[in-house]
């Protein structure tokens, strides 16, 4: 992916100014003009062009102009992704993305979002899409059980204490990575907690008895 990214932009990677973390690596590019994040579990990664030019990204695109945008970046989205430009308060804004929500095919499963947005200069390019091979079938507890954990208090509470009141917006199931290098469905709970937006994650996976 380093050298597609390199050759594609005629730039190279430098050597001297690689940060390692738990399960990601940074790079630069020799000039610093960019930056890409690569997530070692799925493969995942950002990008971070720090001096592009104005308006490559704009509030006024449609699909086929995002896409062209991206192609000079060397990315592609995958073919079964639905597309949207993103908004705040109504408002449209420089940032569009491709998602795609749980699609089954061929044994295997694919989910996540790419997106690509601008500032001034600053071009983001966030890939999250996941392609998931089956490992097994198993069965998952229902939302209302979901619900029901959240009630009694069997959840990670974000380093939140003392919580007066929850309001569940939304509830949708996904998949996160557990501590073997699996993911395992779980359901997000989209919440404001005491007037924070804040998600919770429910396991999925039925607890064998």
């Amino acid at each position: 992916m380093l050298k597609t990214f390199s050759k594609k932009l005629g730039t190279t990677v430098d050597k001297s100014n690689i940060d390692t973390y738990d399960n990601q690596i940074l790079y630069s590019s020799s000039d610093g003009r960019y930056k890409i994040m690569v997530y070692l579990n799925g493969g995942a990664y950002s990008f971070t062009d720090f001096n592009c030019s104005d308006n490559v990204i704009n509030q006024n695109m449609d699909k086929e102009s995002v896409i062209a945008a991206l192609k000079k970046y060397n990315v592609k989205p995958c073919d079964i992704a639905e597309f949207e430009q993103e908004r705040e308060d109504g408002k449209k804004l420089s940032s569009y993305r491709f998602y795609v929500d749980l699609n089954e095919k061929n044994n295997k499963l694919t989910d996540g979002y790419l997106t690509i947005s601008q500032s001034n200069k600053i071009l983001n390019i966030y890939n999250y899409i996941y392609t998931y091979k089956s490992y097994g079938k198993y069965k998952i507890i229902s939302q209302e059980e979901a619900y029901d954990k959240i009630k009694a208090g069997q959840f990670n509470s974000y380093e939140l204490y003392n919580i007066k009141s929850i309001l569940i917006r939304s509830i949708k199931l996904c998949y996160q990575l557990d501590s073997k290098g699996y993911y395992q469905p779980v359901y997000r709970f989209e919440c404001t907690i005491d007037g924070e937006g804040r998600p919770i994650f429910i396991p999925a996976l039925e607890e064998v008895k």
